[in-house]
Formats: structure tokens, sequence, C-alpha cells
């Protein structure tokens, strides 16, 4: 029964596995489409069998009723488009009249020609004269009746069955007949000019007339061939018995299309075992046993299904037989043994041998020790006429101690640990070995027992790894000629004959027995017994005994199923394309190294342990080494056209040692030892791979294991023998795309150390999910980890990084760093996402955070350095456990301002960058007493009193507030030296001593003249002067070296030095004003410029220089000493009463429009006298003092320019 079921399993398997290979091979045109029954063709044919089923004729036989399993479609486009063509040459095809000789009629089994059906479903019917050269009728032979049709396959059957027949071919008996299953080709046929079987007196053979029938009985029918009947496209026959079933003969072969293959099998009236009921089959799905997925594998599933049904339900009638004997029977068997009890032994003593066997060792002659725990054969060299020895159901792990036996006979080892059989040499008397259940596993320890047992008659190697070699049995006895009971199992004398046959080796009468001097096909849909070479290859290779030279004309070799150990006297076979050896027991591929040419070698179902031997085979497409006991992938560099690789079944680990096959197209790994997915890495570098089977490996387990081999084989077109759909591929990549793994980072250090790593970069590398790749127990010693430029969304898996100091996470997708269920109020607590108790540095710029608050909850006590800028933050909170912060950076978000003691916890801040948020004021910056760098630039301060509100900070020394519209009011810049006394960089400009001197000079006039504010002054002097004037342009005066700040208050007679009459000094913007030159008081300030340029040394090199940074540029002291004498000469010029400036200034001017009536405008230039007298007094003094001119703070000779502006101060 399992010998039958496991035939059936194979055939099934072996069917559809060479569908599958005509349809891939053939490219689609030929294919064979499984029906399903809710298909209408499916429907329709299994109909049409049914209403052809004559119960009747089948009575005789025990058959019931017949029963439809299977209906296959068959799709051939060559056998088709030859039908259609040859219809277009009879037929107007326009005419639809033609279609009343179109029938459908049934192809059977015919025993002369085994396998004719799938090869009729290949290639269509045979030509009517071949059927006629081998005793048929030389036409197609068809009917509409089944019993016609499968008869003759059942009385074949029932012959090969050695079944008692009748004379007309049925069965004596009826009970217990098993018919099989049968199969039926529905053929569409055109039968054209069709007529009945006539006799050979119908016709006149001269006239084609018809002649008047006499005695019909007496008459014989004409030959079925073309030539009776010239006129008629087809002959029908009619049954006597029953004229409703005929048979026709069809003598165009393409006019026969096969369209339909059906499986049926029959019901049997008397069954020795019935059919599985329904209940039972509904067990089996429940327990998973038939559980198809869908129903295409329902369908592909069935025929093989069917067996499996029958062979378990045979299998539980047995177990639950109600017959009384078999109870008793069971019972007895499953029954524990009853065992006495008695102490076990652990070693083998003189004592132990005595209290057993007596005092005198040497006429003992039977031994038995078994079912103790001896582990060791010791301390029996005194039992030197010993003939049975039983050891049996112990721990003995090795063969020893036996030298002195030279009389055992019987030697028991069964049910121990023994992995080899040595130590042997002496036993040359032994006749009987009993080593079964051990784990013996090398097929070289059987030659050792031909070398030192020679008479053994009963041997026992059942149970160990080595009775799973190939040819096993014939193997040993080999060996062992006088073997008599082989694993419990008695030596036939026809097995003995057949093992002596074998031969291990290939010779050259064996390669000229199955050589082919042309390549045959690969593909069939016939059994492989079935495939028959021509008998034109036979003849070609037939040549004389000692003739050689046909080795030079063999393509293809085929020595499968020989018992084969190695590879031998190939090297004449030069021009061999294909070389099959499989099912044999081929060790090594040695051998194969002349055979240069060869294209394809099958070797599957050998014991090849090493892929080795193969790099001469430059020109090889196709490799088999299936089923084979190979570890490890190697040896294949040197096949360079490789197409097709299959290593199904072996004991392989690692697909390592594929990369350097970039041809290939096809990898078969399926049953395995592969565990780990990121082994299909390994297959990356093969961009051509389309087909791969991975299944039965343990990886192909994991849930996981399908999309993430279709995300890194982009090109996969079938994995595990279903194809890859495009929705596949989509949820692969949205599954694993920017998924970092393990074995992306080994790629990336080029190392699988993770302990030794300390700094760790993985910027731009489409990560968009960290998979807790990124842990402590990876990176126990990371410091420093760059993941810019990603898209990581969460920081979930980045965790316990212990050591780490310094996390980059710039530029990705950010939102939040609380896990999801404590963002969504999960009550569960809080566990830190990023609990790194060394972080020093987090860097989270350009991200999508929105707030500050959940820094509250992470321990980053350790924090220096914190980056959120360009995220959507508007307001500034969870900063109360960042108390090490020294370095805050917000730039570019959304805070509009500050909430009071934002701040506050930043005690060891040192640099604030909060530029480009819109901010509106500089109000709740306090405390901060470390801060040096503040940087609020580009936001929409426009105060003057904002400046102050940074005065209580002491430490600012780096302030920037550009491109604030505060940043353009006159004495900004003054206003913010002033206010903070440490500032020494202001909007990336220097903070000189010299200008901090001016600045100190400016503030001390303005409190001179009681103004509180020197902006407000000239800010309501711009107000009131403003509306309805003209302005006029003043040129300005460049004081070079001017050290100190001029006195603005000069005496009576330097004003009266000037001209007479009225003068008016004015700035940009000012409308001119008459002022009386008696009763003006003149308070001139050079430092009147909203820009600022006055504070600030010519020349110096604009920029936005850190704290510390140094600045250059200056000129030679040389240089600088002319510069400020030609000064101090042009200054005396112009202050002198005879010049021509002196004359513009006592000039009369033209009154321009918008000018009060009656005053006075003075030129472009003009000075007033009382300023004139003060610049000729400096220029003097400057000029005096230049040579040795030092002043504090100011190098030597150092060139000064100045924008001055004059503000005049009239009294009515």
């Amino acid at each position: 029964m399992m010998l039958n079921m496991k035939t059936q399993v194979c055939a099934i398997s072996d069917y559809n596995t060479s569908r599958l290979i005509v349809e891939l091979e053939t490219g689609g045109n030929i294919r064979l489409e499984d029906g399903k029954p809710s298909d209408v063709w499916y429907s329709s044919c299994v109909d049409l069998v049914n209403s052809r089923f004559f119960q009747q004729d089948f009575q005789s036989y025990g058959v019931s009723d017949l029963r439809v399993v299977r209906v296959t479609r068959i799709h051939n486009r060559f056998l088709r488009n030859r039908f259609e063509e040859r219809l277009e040459q009879l037929v107007d095809t326009s005419d639809g009249s033609y279609k009343r000789s179109l029938e459908y009629l049934f192809y059977g089994q015919d025993p002369r020609l085994p396998g004719e059906i799938l090869r009729v479903a290949e290639e269509g019917f045979r030509a009517a004269d071949f059927y006629g050269e081998i005793g048929m009728e030389a036409a197609v032979s068809l009917s509409n009746s089944l019993s016609i049709a499968d008869i003759p396959r059942i009385q074949d059957a029932l012959k090969k069955q050695r079944i008692a027949c009748n004379p007309d071919g049925t069965p004596k008996m009826r009970f217990g007949i098993e018919l099989g299953n049968g199969q039926l080709l529905i053929t569409k046929v055109f039968l054209a000019r069709c007529t009945a079987e006539k006799s050979s007196s119908k016709t006149n053979a001269e006239t084609g007339q018809d002649e008047p029938e006499d005695d019909l009985d007496a008459q014989k029918p004409l030959p079925l061939n073309r030539n009776s009947y010239p006129k008629h496209d087809s002959v029908y026959r009619v049954k006597p018995a029953d004229t409703k079933q005929r048979t026709w003969f069809v003598f165009d072969h393409y006019l026969v299309l096969p369209e339909y293959l059906v499986e049926f099998e029959y019901v049997m009236k008397h069954k020795s075992i019935p059919d599985p009921p329904l209940s039972f089959m509904t067990e089996l799905v429940e327990k998973g046993v038939l559980h198809p997925q869908n129903e295409t594998e329902a369908s592909d599933m069935g025929p093989l299904a069917r067996s499996l049904i029958k062979f378990l339900y045979q299998c539980n009638l047995k177990i639950q037989s109600n017959r009384p004997e078999e109870d008793e029977c069971t019972k007895i068997l499953n029954s524990p043994p009853i065992i006495p009890d008695r102490s076990s032994i652990t070693m083998i003593s003189l004592d132990t041998i005595m209290v057993r066997c007596g005092a005198d060792l040497s006429n003992v002659k039977y031994l038995n020790l078994h079912s103790n725990s001896i582990k060791k054969l010791e301390n029996l060299t005194g039992l030197v006429n010993l003939e049975t020895l039983i050891l049996s159901f112990n721990e003995i792990s090795k063969i020893e101690g036996l030298e002195t036996f030279v009389s055992l006979k019987t030697l028991d080892l069964s049910f121990n640990l023994i992995r080899r059989l040595d130590n042997l040499k002496t036993l040359s008397t032994l006749t009987s070995l009993e080593v079964n259940n051990n784990l013996l596993y090398r097929a070289e320890d059987l030659s050792a027992l031909r070398k030192y047992t020679p008479n053994l008659i009963v041997l026992n190697l059942s149970n160990n790894a080595v009775c799973e070699l190939k040819s096993y049995r014939f193997y040993v006895l080999r060996r062992l000629l006088k073997l008599e009971m082989l694993d419990g199992r008695k030596v036939s004398e026809s097995e003995r004959q057949e093992a002596l046959t074998n031969t291990s080796s290939i010779k050259l009468n064996m390669i000229k027995e199955c050589a082919f001097v042309q390549r045959r096909s690969t593909w069939s849909l016939l059994p492989q017994s079935h495939r028959v070479r021509t008998l034109s290859d036979k003849e070609l290779v037939s040549h004389g005994p000692d003739d050689d030279s046909w080795c030079e004309r063999v393509v293809d070799l085929e020595l499968n199923h020989r018992h084969l150990r190695k590879l031998s006297n190939l090297e004449k076979l030069v021009n061999l394309r294909v070389l099959s050896v499989c099912d044999n027991e081929i060790l090594s591929l040695q051998g194969l190294e002349r055979c240069t040419l060869l294209e394809e070698l099958l070797m599957e179902e050998n014991r090849i342990s090493k892929i080795e031997f193969l790099s001469t085979l430059v020109n090889l497409k196709k490799l088999d080494l299936g089923k084979n006991k190979i570890a490890r992938i190697e040896g294949l560099e040197g096949l360079t056209n490789i197409v097709q690789l299959s290593l199904e079944d072996n004991e392989i680990e690692t697909l390592s040692g594929l990369n350097t096959l970039t041809t290939l197209l096809e990898l078969y790994v399926g049953n395995n030892k592969v565990e780990e997915t990121k082994q299909i890495l390994q297959l990356r570098p093969l961009p051509k791979l389309i087909i791969f089977d991975l299944s039965g490996n343990p990886v192909a387990t994991r849930g996981d294991y399908r999309l993430y081999t279709i995300f890194h084989l982009k090109k996969l077109k079938v994995l595990d023998g279903l194809g890859v759909e495009s929705g596949e591929q989509s949820s692969a990549n949205e599954t694993y795309s920017g998924r970092l793994s393990e074995e992306f980072l080994v790629d990336r250090l080029g190392h699988s150390s993770f302990g030794h790593v300390s700094e760790l970069d993985l910027a731009s590398c489409k990560i968009r999910d960290t998979a807790d790749c990124i842990t402590g127990a990876f990176f126990p010693n990371l410091r420093i980890l760059n993941l810019d430029n990603n898209l990581i969304t969460d920081l979930t898996g980045i965790a316990d990084l212990s050591s780490l100091s310094v996390l980059r996470l710039n530029h990705n997708r950010i939102e939040n760093l609380l896990p999801e269920k404590q963002r969504n109020g999960s009550d569960a607590p809080v566990v830190p996402v990023i609990a790194f108790s060394s972080l020093e540095v987090l860097q989270l710029g350009f991200n999508e955070i929105h707030s500050l608050a959940s820094l509250r909850l992470l321990p980053l006590s350790n924090l220096k350095v914190l980056f959120v800028q360009g995220n959507d933050i508007s307001r500034i909170d969870g900063l109360e456990n960042l108390t090490q912060v020294r370095e805050l950076v917000l730039d570019k978000n959304k805070i509009r301002h500050v909430e009071y003691g934002a701040f506050s916890p930043l005690k060891n801040l040192r640099e604030l960058y909060i530029e480009e948020n819109g901010l509106k004021s500089l109000s709740n910056f306090l405390p901060l007493p470390k801060l040096q760098v503040l940087h609020v630039g580009s936001n929409r301060i426009s105060e003057m009193s904002d400046i102050d509100k940074l005065s209580p900070l002491p430490a600012v020394v780096d302030l920037t507030l550009a491109n604030n519209p505060v940043a353009r009011k006159q004495l900004y810049r003054a206003t913010a030296i002033q206010k903070l006394p440490t500032l020494k960089l202001l909007d990336n400009k220097e903070v000189t001593v010299e200008e901090r001197e001016r600045v100190d000079i400016l503030f001390t006039i303005d409190a001179r003249n009681n103004s509180n504010y020197p902006s407000q002054a000239v800010a309501q002097a711009v107000a009131n002067q403003s509306a309805g004037k003209v302005p006029i342009k003043l040129s300005s005066v460049t004081f070079d070296q001017l050290g100190g700040g001029v006195q603005s208050h000069l005496p009576a007679a330097q004003h009266q030095g000037g001209s007479a009459g009225t003068a008016s000094f004015v700035c940009i913007g000012l409308g001119s004003k008459n002022v009386d030159s008696a009763r003006s008081e003149i308070d001139w300030h050079p430092f009147h410029n909203s820009t600022g340029d006055f504070f600030l040394p010519a020349g110096k090199i604009s920029g936005r220089p850190r704290i510390g940074s140094s600045s250059t540029g200056s000129t030679s002291d040389g240089d600088q000493q002319r510069d400020v004498e030609n000064w101090a000469l042009a200054a005396e010029r112009r202050a002198s009463p005879h010049s021509k400036f002196a004359e513009k200034a006592r000039g009369v001017g033209r009154p321009r429009s918008g000018d009060r009536p009656g005053s006075k405008v003075v030129g472009i230039g003009g000075i007033p006298s009382g300023a004139a007298a003060a610049m000729a007094s400096a220029a003097l003094e400057a000029r005096a003092t230049a040579a040795n001119m030092n002043l504090p703070g100011q190098p030597r000779g150092r060139k000064l320019g100045f924008s001055a502006r004059a503000r005049v101060q009239t009294q009515t």
C-alpha cells in the first residue's frame, strides 16, 4: 500500500513538473490549463463524458458509475494553426454550414502506444501511414463512446495484474479489482466527406460503383486506408450491439485537434476498500492536512490530494479495526515490557563476569550483558573461547577490546552509540553482526567488513545513517558475497546477481549504449520511461567494437540509475554537450576536465559533498546538483555562462559564493538549511536573476521573508514557484524602503564587529526606520552617530546607547520625540526613547517638531548642545532638565515671543541663536548669567528700548540684531555698545576700544546737554524740520587720527571769527534754518550717523567673525602719517578766511523752494564759522603732533574715517 501510494505521488509530481517545464520552454505556445467546476467548459466536458458512458458495457468489470476528477484544456498554438489552415483549404470558413461536419470525439489510451495521449497533446496525432505500419488501421481512430475508447486499457491492466479473465476479456471475479484512473482526449475533428465502413464486395474496384449486398456475414470489410476510400476523408464503424456507439477513422491527421484532457475514475460495485466519506475529508481540512489557500491551489492539489486521502483513509481503517483478535494483539503490543528488577552495570569487571559465568572464564562461550549502562569494552581478555557476545542497549561508543576473541561467531552491538566499524581485524570467524540503531554514517566502513569479516552471513545495519546511501543494499551485497540475511530481509539469488552485474565506474560499452549523437529535447509531457531515442541515433553510434571514433560524435549522454560511484572514461567525449548521471553514488566531480564544450550537467541524487573541478567548463549553462551532500557553495567562479543552477535538497546554510555568477537567470536552493534573511543580500550582485526558489528552508517560514526577498531582488519575476505581482512589489517597497538592517550595517562598515565601532555615519542613506538596529546591544561603544538627511520619523529604534555623546538627526521627518503610544495618551509608564546617559550634542534641525515639551520627559542631564532650528516650534518650553546646555539653536522657527522664565533653567547657557522667528521683543531673556553669544537677527524687533532689556546680561560679547527694524535706527549701534559694556562683536562687526571711547564721549556730551537719550533728540529734530523742507547735501568731512572727542562748546571769540551774519549747518533730510550768529550756540556732534559708520575704522573688512577672530588690512605707519599730515593741511586751508571755502561761507546763497522767507542757504560744503574755527584748531594740533601721536588703544599712525553730521541749535 505504501509503495503504491509513493508510486502514484511520484508520477503525479513528475507529470505536473513536466507540464510547467513544457509551458516554460515553449514560451506559452503549449499550455495546459486545469479547469474549475465554475468554468463553463469544465462542466460541458463532464456532461459530455457522462452522456457517453454506457454503464451496461462495464457491468462485467464491476463498474457502477463514473467520476470525472480532472479536466484540462489544451492550448497548443501550433496544432490549432495547423488545423485552421487545413480547414480553410477544404471549405469556405465564411460559410457556417461547414460546422455541421465538426464533431467532438474521444481518443483513449491504446496499450500498443503507451503514453500516446500526452504525446498527442504535445505534438498532435501521427500520420495515418504510421498507424498502418504498426498493425493498426491506417487512420486516426476516434469514437463517441467511452466503452470503445477505454475498455482496451482496462483489459490490458487486468492482464498485468494477472487476474483471470474470460475469452472476451472480462474478469471472472469482480471483487477486489482496481482499474486505476483513466485518461481521455476530447478532440475536435472535421469529418468532411464521411461514409460508413464497407465490405470488399460492396464496391467494384473498376467502376467504383456500389454493388448489391447478398450475404453480409460472409463479406470482409475493406482495409481502412486512403486507397480503399479515395473519395472520402473519414469512415465510421458501428458497434454491432449498439448502433449509437461508433468509431471514426480519419485519414488526415491535420483535421483532428486535441482540445481537452479528461481524467476519470470508476466507481466499483464491490470494493475491498470503500471511498473516503465527506466527513473524513472535512476532518483533514480542519486538522490542516488539506488546507488550500484559494481555488487555484485547490485545483493544483487535486490529483495529489486524492491519492493522499485514500492512503490516509486506508491507514485509518486499519487502525480503527473492530476485530477482537486485532484489538487483543494491539493491546499486547502497546503494553509496556515486563523487565525483572536487577542492578545496572556501568563497567565490565572480572568480578561481574565471574558472578554471571563462574570462576573458569576459559569455558565461557555465551555472555549476555544487554540493557546496562556500559560505556567501554574492557576486561574481556580471559574469554578466549567466547562464541556469542550480546551488548545491546548500552552506551558503547567505540568497538575495542575484542582482540582475543578468535572464536567469536555472534556479536550484538545494537542500540548503542557506535560511529565507526573499526578494530575488527581478529573477527574473521564472525558470522552474525548486529549493529543496528547506532550512528554509523560512512560507506567506507562497509568496505572494512569485506576485508576483516568475509564469512558474515547475517548483518543488520538498519536505522543507521549509512542505510540512506543510494543503492546501499547493492553496495553491501557486492562486498559481502556470503551474506544471506541483510537488515532482517533474506537475500535472493536474483538480487545478488543484480548487485554483482552493476558496476561502479563508467565503461565504454555503457557510454555506447546510452549515447546520443543529437541533442534531445529537455521537455516533454511524456514520462521519462516513454522517452526513447530514435533508430537513427542507435545506428550512428553502432560502429565496430574496437573503433572509438564514435566518441567524438556523442553530444548527449544519459547514465541515470546506474549505481555509478565515479566519473571515468569521459575524456574522449570532446563534443559532449549534455551529461546526465542522476540517481547514482558519485562522490566527486572529478573526470570532467576534458569536456570543455559541456553545456548541461545533471548530477541530481548523488553523494557529492564539495563543488570542485569545474573551472574548465566555461560553456556550462545548466548545472543540477540537487539531492547531494553539499554544505557550502564554492568553486563556481569559472562558470561565466551559467544560466540555471539547482542546489536543492542539500545541506547549505549560506548563499555566499554566488556573487560572481552575473549571467544567472534561475536559482533553485529549496530544502536546505538557510535560516537568516540576510543571506538574501548575497544575491544582490546577480543582475539577471528572475527565478528564485528558497522554499523548504527555515528562512521561508518567516512572515517577512517574501516581501524582504522581493524588495532586495528587484528583477525577480518568480519566487518559490509563485509569480511576483505588482502589488507585492509595492508592499515590499513600503515595508522595507529605508528600513535599516544588520546586513546594511555590515555592508556599510565592511565588518560585523559592531562592538568596536565608536563613530557611525549613516547620513543620506534614505533610512526611514532604524528597526532596532542601533541599540546598545549592537553598538556598546558608539560615541558619534550621524543620521542627517534621512527619512526618520521616530526615535524608538535608537536606545540604550550609554556611550553616545553626539547624535545628529538634522533634515529628517521627526515630529515628536515620544513613542506613538505615549503620544496617543496611553497610560503605560513613560519609557525614555533616547535614554542616553552620556549624550552631550543633540541636533534635530530641519525636522517637523512642533513642541519641545517632550524634552522634560527625557533624561538628558548631560546635554550641552541642542539644535532644533528649521522646525515648527512656536513656544519655548520643556527645558527644565537641560541645566547643562551651553549652546541652544532655535533659528527658523515660529517663536513670536519668549514666555516668562522660559530660559530660567539654562544657568550654563553660553550661546543662544534665535534668528528668523518673527520675534517682536527681547523681553524675558533673563536670567542667563553666562550667556556670551546672542543672535536674534532677522526678526521684528523695532524699539530701541528692547536693547535696554539686554543690559542685565553680564557676559554678552557677541550680539546680532541685523535685519531687524531697530538696526536701521539712528544711534542703534552706539546705544547697543553703551548698554552692553562687555560687547566685543555687534552684527558681526568688531567693537574696538576707540569706538567704545567715542561712544562714551557721545553719551557724555548728551549728558551735559541734559539729553537723556541722544537718539531721541535727533529724532525730535528730524520730526520738527522734516515737514515741507527741501533736503540739501552736506559734503562729508574726514577726521583722521582724532583720538578723542572734539569739544563742541566753543568760546564766543571763535564763534565771531567767522563771517558776520547768519549761517546754517544742516543734516541730510533737514531743511535749512536761519541762525543768528550773535545768539546761536553751536553743539556739533560728529557721531550722529544712523548707520554707525562714524564709530568704525575706515577700511575695516566687513564680515561675521566669531569671538576671538582677528582682523587684517591696516596700512603702513608711513602711509598713515602722510594721511594725517595731508588731512591737517586740508583742514587748515578750509579754516583760513582767505580760502575759497571761506568765500563760499561768506557769500549769499540763492533761495530755494520750500525755504522760509528771508532764509539764506550756504553753499555746498559751507561750514559755520564756529565749526570752522574748531576744525582749524584741531587740525593744527593734529599737524603738530602727527609724527609722534599714539592714542590709547589705537595703533600708531592708523587712519580713521568719519562721516560727520552737525546739529545746530538756534535761539530766537
